[in-house]
């Protein structure tokens, strides 16, 4: 009984057996893309945050340093796009043209942005002594009535801004009137834990860190029961917190950023020097990071490709999700430095698993060889 024979191979119009994409090597080279996702999922998260927190900057100023990233790239990204393409010297015979913008790139970028949480340290600790302050006066009658009183007055009348603060149509909708909106008071030593992760599960309650077995039992507060105090907070995270927040970072930018002494314009100054060259830094190598899979990809393959490095930037903004989560579930001054020194040794490890895996000259040539 004869073998059957195996089917002849399909060829191509050249006699070329047909083109499979390598998603190996294209996942190797996605390193690349995963370090740039990975920075830049921490840094949109973050970055705002921090301006908030520490310079207590109102949310137009914290759009415009957001912004700062996209008027570099308008001539950045071009820019070394096209060096990259012309390069040659040492550094291209060894490493291929587009590694050495990525390694260069990647380990300024590194130094730098561990310095961006650095810079802040000291503004924040004032920052936090002037919120703690603020927060302490919460359940505060003297404090919190003239101020709601203000806020809802501002807001009947139209004053600009005052919206920031109290929104008049949100309370109106849900029937809230104008003493209830006063009446609003947070009561801190009230809290309450879920029992898995903080977010599923039955409801524990305590109150000054002790359990509280019977919320209709009378509280510390003269006159209110625990549930009392646990209805209040809901209404006040609902209607005042917004405003609050608002409040208190207008405080900080007011008496910490325009300080007399002049120390919170030169740290925020100084911040954003930093953070400047920090985006020049990431901007140097996004090109050709983003070039490589071309590079070394046959043009018919290269959709597949991009499919390859886009997931490899989800992982790297996974990455960076993880860390930031993780971090701020702690409330320590040191978290900001703490989320940029974990994404800046990310970014390393990344890096040195893209040096271990690539090897871009061999890759090209093998491309050039396929075509």
């Amino acid at each position: 009984m004869s073998k059957k024979e195996k089917p002849a191979p399909v060829l191509d119009e050249k006699g070329r057996p047909p083109l499979k994409l390598d998603y190996p090597q294209t996942f190797k080279v996605g390193f690349a893309f995963a370090i740039i996702m990975l920075f830049w999922t921490a840094y949109d998260f973050v970055v705002p945050l921090l301006l908030e927190h520490a310079y207590g900057l109102p949310s137009w100023a914290r759009g415009l340093v957001m912004g700062l990233d996209n008027l570099l790239s308008l001539f950045m990204l071009p820019l070394f796009g096209k060096l990259s393409d012309n390069a040659h010297g040492k550094l291209v015979k060894k490493w291929g043209r587009r590694t050495p913008f990525i390694v260069i790139g990647t380990v300024c970028a590194v130094v730098l942005m561990v310095f961006v949480p650095v810079a802040t340290l000291k503004q924040q600790a004032k920052a936090e002594e002037l919120t703690t302050q603020i927060e302490a006066q919460l359940d505060s009658d003297t404090f919190m009535q003239p101020l709601l009183e203000e806020w809802y007055d501002n807001a009947v009348a139209g004053k600009e801004g005052s919206t920031n603060y109290c929104d008049l149509t949100y309370l109106n909708n849900n029937d809230v009137t104008r003493d209830d909106f006063v009446s609003l008071r947070y009561y801190g030593k009230m809290t309450s834990k879920k029992a898995v992760l903080n977010m599923l599960g039955s409801t524990t309650y305590y109150y000054d860190g002790n359990v509280v077995e019977d919320l209709s039992a009378a509280s510390p507060v003269e006159g209110k029961t625990y549930q009392d105090l646990v209805d209040t907070n809901a209404a006040y995270k609902k209607y005042v917190a917004a405003g609050m927040n608002n409040y208190i970072s207008n405080e900080v930018h007011e008496k910490c950023t325009k300080a007399e002494d002049g120390s919170g314009i030169k740290s925020l100054v100084v911040y954003m020097v930093i953070l400047l060259l920090v985006l020049i830094a990431m901007a140097t190598f996004r090109s050709p990071a983003v070039a490589l899979m071309p590079d070394v990809t046959p043009k018919p393959l290269r959709s597949q490709a991009n499919a390859i490095i886009n997931l490899c930037g989800g992982i790297g903004g996974a990455i960076a999700f993880l860390i930031y989560t993780v971090v701020l579930f702690g409330q320590r001054l040191e978290n900001y430095v703490i989320i940029f020194g974990s994404v800046a040794a990310g970014m390393l490890l990344l890096l040195a698993g893209f040096l271990a895996l690539v090897n871009e000259r061999k890759m090209v040539a093998k491309c050039q060889e396929i075509c």
